[in-house]
């Protein structure tokens, strides 16, 4: 399973001008009320178009289109069942009125390199597997006294993704980023930053620059950023391991520990994706 099946492109199209175009992630509402991941119809009010007038959905590895309107929703010409979802192709198309709205399943961009291969650890203990920071930028979320990570396209619709977590309780804490080739680690708030460590030194600014072999702490948690494709050494010393460029017979760039004893790690990922 691609970590893109949860992500459609939709554009919306009206009297053959574009309104908008987005990367959204399943379901996305489409109506006129302010809920809606797409508002359509509520510029000026025009209440033939419900508030919440149509949603797409994922159906296995595949999309299907659910009419939840009063007045109708058209597919390949013909109106759609209320209530009753109906399959969408890969790339596909629908009307709601004057608003034609074209929907495709997103999909990986390999000419986007890989920044780095993020491993999560919590408490010492290797998360999942590893995330891929490039295209797609990795998401931790907060809720009750724990956290959750989620790898998210970096062109998708921000405000969207954050409003459907606060729905479930969960507040974005900070995202890594990677954009026009570099790392970025971005805090949603001055509180978030105060607990927030780079390299063992507290995060002071809104966003700060990451480079391959960072080392971000979150409490218990410890993400370590690879370069893809590279040798790294982890140093022994208990009271720093963090990250060293793959050279034995050196010292630990932050501690000047000895690196012999030090722990290999191998980032499997290369720099572009196949």
């Amino acid at each position: 399973m691609s970590d893109m099946d949860d992500f459609v492109d939709v554009t919306v199209n009206r009297e053959g001008r574009q309104v908008s175009a987005g990367c959204y992630k399943l379901p996305v509402s489409i109506g006129r009320g302010e809920h809606n991941a797409i508002r359509i119809g509520h510029d000026p009010q025009d209440k033939t178009i419900s508030r919440t007038h149509a949603i797409i959905q994922r159906d296995g590895a595949g999309l299907r289109l659910l009419d939840k309107s009063a007045n109708g929703t058209i597919y390949r010409g013909a109106r759609i069942r209320p209530g009753n979802p109906t399959g969408l192709g890969t790339t596909d198309h629908f009307e709601i009125f004057d608003f034609s709205i074209t929907v495709a399943k997103a999909r990986h961009d390999p000419s986007i390199p890989i920044i780095f291969e993020a491993h999560v650890l919590v408490d010492g203990y290797m998360k999942g597997k590893p995330f891929l920071i490039g295209e797609m930028m990795l998401l931790c979320f907060r809720r009750g006294k724990g956290y959750r990570f989620e790898r998210v396209p970096v062109r998708a619709d921000f405000d969207t993704i954050c409003s459907n977590h606060r729905i479930d309780d969960e507040h974005t804490f900070a995202a890594i980023v990677g954009y026009h080739g570099a790392g970025h680690l971005v805090a949603q708030s001055l509180d978030n930053r105060k607990t927030i460590l780079v390299n063992k030194q507290p995060v002071r600014g809104s966003s700060i620059t990451l480079c391959p072999r960072d080392v971000v702490q979150i409490q218990n948690i410890r993400i370590e950023l690879y370069p893809p494709g590279e040798s790294s050494l982890k140093c022994s010393n208990p009271a720093c391991e963090l990250l060293n460029p793959y050279v034995l017979t050196g010292n630990c760039r932050f501690c000047s520990f000895g690196l012999v004893g030090a722990v290999t790690r191998v980032a499997a990922a290369t720099a572009k994706k196949s």
